[in-house]
């Protein structure tokens, strides 16, 4: 509810009225009409009440039949401050699923939830923040801002500038804050500890990284077990990683923006346990890659030749 503050100044007398707009206004026809003796209880009651929700002020004075208004200062924003995690933290949690949503966030970000204009070149700065930029993101980004315009999340000033709008901050607190309200959900309704896993550190130059994208997109990987083994391949061959654990799969899978919502740590223990391919090392607490899993690969790189024939 809007809270409104009136101060009015009758003779010597000054009265402060505060609460909702129509119940202030009543009371202000009433000491216009009556004074102060004739005011209901419901009046004096409300002419009790103070809250300390943030107020707009208007100062009356009467001289007679005239009656002169001035407003004081004006209603203050009624958004709650919100403090959001960091924007690496929002990258390395990848919350967002869509490059849309990327934007939107990025925007948050660029705006100081929604107080400031940002421009284009900012959100693209953004990318290069979080090292996130590609050739393919940057040929779509006019694309998806436009989309976030009609969406109505954020707006075009002029030419160079936009605001995001009330819409598209609600949107975007609930793409970061997500991953927090699902676990919340989840421990009410069952209980169970939630796995994190973190990012490393693995030191992938550009063209590790494109050689990266390249081996992914030649191999199929539908379940989470043939991602595992994956990727669990190209760090053996490409980086000499031999101890293999879930926090490698995790950085790997986010390098490449691949949706890793999914138990990870199961992923790699079902793929050594039901198809052998990985071994288990109890003093390094890691796994390593079975022959089993290297020829897995080989065989589903050479049915995706055969495919493409």
């Amino acid at each position: 509810m809007d809270i409104f503050k009136m101060k009015v100044i009758i003779d010597n007398t000054q009265i402060e009225l505060e609460g909702d707009s129509s119940t202030v206004y009543k009371i202000f026809q009433e000491l216009k009409e009556c004074g102060l003796g004739e005011l209901s209880p419901l009046a004096k009651k409300n002419m009790n009440d103070t809250t300390t929700d943030d107020v707009q002020t208007t100062s009356i004075v009467q001289d007679g039949d005239l009656v002169k208004e001035k407003t004081i200062y004006e209603e203050k924003s009624t958004n709650e401050s919100l403090e959001l995690p960091t924007l690496q933290t929002v990258v390395l949690q990848g919350k967002p699923s869509t490059e849309q949503e990327w934007i939107l966030v990025y925007a948050v970000y660029c705006s100081q939830l929604g107080t400031t204009p940002f421009t284009a070149e900012d959100l693209r700065l953004k990318y290069q923040e979080t090292n996130r930029f590609s050739l393919s993101k940057n040929k779509n980004f006019q694309t998806n801002v436009k989309k976030l315009v009609s969406s109505g999340f954020i707006s075009a000033i002029d030419n160079t500038k936009f605001k995001l709008e009330n819409l598209g901050l609600e949107k975007a607190k609930k793409i970061i804050l997500n991953e927090k309200i699902k676990k919340n959900n989840s421990s009410l309704k069952n209980k169970k500890n939630t796995t994190s896993y973190q990012i490393l550190e693995l030191n992938l130059s550009e063209k590790n990284r494109n050689d990266l994208r390249d081996f992914w997109n030649s191999h199929k990987h539908s379940t989470s077990m043939d991602k595992a083994v994956l990727v669990a391949y190209w760090l053996k061959k490409e980086k000499a990683i031999e101890n293999y654990t879930a926090d490698h799969l995790f950085t790997i899978l986010r390098t490449i923006d691949e949706n890793a919502s999914f138990d990870i740590l199961s992923a790699l223990k079902n793929s050594q346990h039901r198809k052998n391919h990985f071994i288990y090392d109890r003093d390094s607490n890691s796994f390593k890659l079975h022959h089993i899993g290297e020829d897995y690969v080989k065989i589903l790189e050479n049915k995706d030749i055969n495919n493409n024939e």
